[in-house]
């Protein structure tokens, strides 16, 4: 929802219940609405998101371009498994903009966010077997491309814990439509 939606979901909010009197009382226009947000909420959902994968040993993190006029937003979903918050979680962590959807472009945009929150030692796997189209397209294969994210001289540990990846964990959690990082 738009911060500029709040002047008029207020007023609407009064209106709906006009039999109580705290809805008499409501003021939160998108002013105080946008202060609360950035800057009591946003800390906090991040500050439990840095806390829940203290101890996550996997994650997985996904992507998918969405265009909104001329500018390419990537919301970036990370998905880990926590049993004492009953299994499978996603969470939203950022949206980034881009002026490309390569491959390159992409990788950046999700590093970045996996350094803000300290991910970038946790192990991160892409759940499609499609090598076959990524060389047409890219010229390079899944795993080549998995070695320069980890930037792993050892070609032969990156295969192992991709096949390890492939069978145990990125299983999708639910039909979202997102595409693998590569």
């Amino acid at each position: 929802m738009s911060f500029n939606t709040l002047d008029c979901t207020t007023v609407l909010n009064r209106e709906l219940f006009s039999g109580l009197d705290i809805a008499k009382k409501l003021r939160c226009n998108r002013t105080k609405a946008t202060a609360i947000i950035n800057n009591v909420l946003n800390p906090l959902s991040i500050a439990e998101l840095n806390n829940d994968l203290q101890d996550v040993l996997f994650v997985n993190v996904s992507t998918d371009a969405s265009n909104h006029g001329s500018i390419k937003l990537f919301p970036i979903i990370i998905q880990y498994f926590k049993y004492q918050k009953n299994g499978i979680t996603s969470k939203l962590v950022e949206i980034e903009t881009a002026e490309n959807e390569t491959s390159d472009t992409i990788t950046e945009l999700i590093v970045k966010q996996l350094r803000r929150h300290i991910l970038l030692m946790k192990q991160f796997f892409e759940n499609d077997l499609s090598e076959a189209y990524l060389f047409i397209i890219h010229s390079i294969t899944t795993n080549q491309l998995w070695l320069k994210f980890f930037k792993t001289p050892n070609a032969h540990t990156c295969i192992e814990l991709l096949t390890i990846a492939h069978y145990f964990f990125c299983i999708s959690a639910h039909n979202a439509n997102v595409e693998r990082v590569f």
